[in-house]
């Protein structure tokens, strides 16, 4: 009797304990063979199909598609209708065909013969804990697909890396657990300020920026990183987990870029120095330009009026010539007439000699005849009165021949003078001819040049007056370069910072 009531009491228990699971619990109860004989109202819920539509089918029902054959689903009912339990989180479906998690335990059941009478399931709906924890654990895995992601202790001691890590800092895993993190940091920068990062780390605070690192051959890796401390229940921090990116690459090319905006920078301001003092260089020509065009045109205007007075110069010295061809003639007139004149007094020269020889035999005659009146005597005296007079008569004629014959000496003289003189005269003056001649031509030719070179000034006014325009427009470039060139520096200074 009192064995009765022990096992009657201790179902009793039993149903008590299994109504309170039932609360809190749901539950689902199958024969051996995975057939569904009942579940309570959670599971119901859980699930959203009611017991009468799935009383008496198999539970395969709850599998998501296709995983009801596969040999894994039947070792799973072959393993519990062999009475081995099954504990932990199963993927399942609800009436809705969604994904549920349920975390419980498959059961097995004994009756009093011992023999397995049916699979007791209890379990509690953890769709939305799992359904978070896969998608950190997918952001996790993620993570460390595309991240470099190490673990410390709170001292720095490394605990674990990934493969990301390693690769990028050249350490396998085994070399660098157990060490400190000081293995990836300068001698140099391991002062103050890396005790300083620590304790912040211990306190809590959560580290982020661009960090510099050693790698094991000793060259410089840069990363982009978080050190984030990890709480415990307690929110104390336990551990820290940084997750980083290589980027030295972009780092290398920054600095490359910096380097190369400054020395942009520089050839800017040099350009802008050039362009500034070129600008200022061009306003002075551009002034100087317009002086040069006036003076050009005061010259063109003056070479115009040269070109008139060489014109004029030219045909007084046409004039002159004609006047010296003239001038020519005339002297060579004039010597023949000398030259005819001295030879005419050479004529009369011979006359008054003839004349003096006559006056020489009268004069000899009358001597005679004075003579012979004296040797007649007085019957001689009116002969020798004659005779005195023809010798009276022949000296005078011997004295006036002389004076002519002195006379025409100089005459003669005269006239091989003015002969003499005519000949250099008619020599200076075909000299002057030749001299005339040779200025006409070449006043003739400055006249031509003279013209062109009028023509090519008014040619070279407007080519100066197009340079003016010219180096106005070079000006107005330059100031629209130097404007330029003063925001390409503003950039590249943006750039640089």
């Amino acid at each position: 009797m009192f064995t009765a009531n022990k096992r009657i009491g201790s179902r009793l228990a039993d149903s008590q304990r299994l109504a309170s699971i039932s609360s809190s619990q749901a539950i689902i109860e199958f024969d051996p063979s995975g057939t569904i004989l009942t579940a309570n109202e959670n599971f119901e819920n859980c699930t959203g199909y009611k017991l009468a539509d799935i009383r008496g089918k198999h539970h395969a029902i709850l599998m998501p598609a296709g995983e009801s054959e596969t040999p894994a689903y039947r070792s799973f009912w072959q393993d519990l209708s062999k009475g081995k339990p099954k504990t932990g989180e199963f993927r399942r479906v609800n009436s809705q065909g969604e994904e549920i998690w349920l975390q419980g335990s498959y059961t097995p059941v004994y009756g009093a013969n011992g023999k397995l009478v049916s699979i007791l399931k209890t379990a509690s709906d953890v769709t939305a804990i799992k359904l978070d924890g896969l998608e950190k654990a997918g952001q996790i895995a993620a993570i460390n697909k595309s991240q470099a992601v190490i673990h410390f202790d709170m001292m720095g001691t490394i605990l674990d890396a990934n493969e990301n890590f390693c690769s990028a800092t050249g350490y396998a895993l085994s070399e660098i657990i157990g060490r400190h993190h000081s293995i990836f940091i300068e001698k140099a920068d391991q002062n103050d300020d890396y005790k300083a990062f620590w304790q912040n780390l211990q306190s809590g605070e959560f580290q982020s920026g661009e960090f510099t690192r050693v790698k094991k051959s000793g060259d410089l890796v840069f990363l982009q990183a978080n050190y984030n401390p990890i709480l415990d229940g307690s929110g104390k921090p336990y551990k820290v987990i940084k997750f980083a990116t290589d980027i030295t690459e972009q780092v290398l090319k920054r600095k490359e870029l910096e380097e190369v905006s400054a020395q942009v920078d520089a050839d800017l301001t040099r350009i802008l120095e050039g362009v500034t003092s070129a600008a200022s260089q061009v306003t002075e020509a551009s002034a100087a330009s317009e002086q040069t065009s006036s003076n050009v045109e005061s010259v063109a205007a003056g070479a115009t009026q040269l070109a008139a007075s060489v014109e004029e110069i030219s045909d007084q010295v046409s004039k002159a010539s004609t006047i010296s061809t003239s001038a020519v003639q005339k002297v060579q007139d004039a010597h023949q007439s000398v030259t005819s004149l001295s030879a005419s007094a050479n004529q009369i020269g011979e006359i008054i000699n003839l004349i003096s020889s006559i006056a020489e035999q009268t004069n000899l005659l009358a001597l005679n005849a004075t003579i012979e009146a004296a040797r007649a005597g007085d019957a001689g005296k009116g002969f020798a009165v004659v005779a005195g007079e023809v010798k009276a008569l022949a000296n005078q004629s011997a004295k006036a021949t002389d004076s002519i014959s002195d006379q025409i000496s100089a005459i003669q003289l005269a006239t091989q003078n003015a002969v003499n003189a005519i000949d250099i005269i008619s020599k200076v003056i075909e000299e002057v001819n030749e001299i005339s001649v040779s200025i006409s031509s070449a006043v003739e030719e400055q006249a031509c040049v003279t013209r062109d070179i009028s023509t090519n000034m008014g040619d070279a006014t407007v080519a100066v007056s197009n340079i003016s325009q010219g180096v106005q427009g070079i000006a107005e470039i330059t100031n629209m370069i130097r404007t330029s060139t003063e925001q390409v520096k503003a950039l590249s200074s943006r750039i640089a910072s």
